[in-house]
């Protein structure tokens, strides 16, 4: 059983897999595996083909759970110590798993951590600082640009 089990939830990115299936073969930090789960696409995306060395399993799931949906299932099918959510869209730097469980062991078992999310097209600025959410129910992304 690896240590960290990567958790990418797809829906309809078939052709964003192989490249971000790359940048996971290119990681420092080798204890993980990856698990697609796939919200009942119909771009064939599960038949794509991780490179040799990353351990890939893909869970077809029948309905779209939605992004929220498809962690809480994939998490269910995981036995590792950490999971990373990573989206079908984001291409992790080399470092990226080994600066996340360095900052895990650093700060404790009970820590959720986020990373620096960088525009691909311009990688000198922010993609944003994460979602923020306001009482009324709407939704944006914060610090974009």
């Amino acid at each position: 059983m690896p240590e960290l089990t990567v958790i990418i939830i797809n829906y309809n990115s078939g052709g964003r897999l192989p490249h971000i299936l790359e940048a996971l073969s290119q990681q420092t930090y080798q204890d993980f595996d990856v698990l697609i789960y796939d919200n009942a696409s119909e771009d064939g995306s599960e038949q794509v083909v991780a490179p040799e060395g990353v351990t890939t399993r893909i869970i077809s799931s029948p309905e779209n759970l939605g992004f929220a949906g498809g962690v809480m299932a994939a998490i269910k099918e995981t036995d590792s110590e950490w999971v990373a959510v990573l989206n079908p869209d984001a291409y992790p730097e080399a470092s990226w798993l080994t600066a996340l469980t360095q900052a895990a062991k650093t700060y404790g078992e009970n820590t959720i951590l986020g990373s620096v999310q960088l525009r691909a097209d311009i990688p000198q600025i922010l993609d944003g600082l994460g979602d923020v959410y306001h009482i009324s129910g709407t939704a944006w992304r914060g610090g974009f640009g």
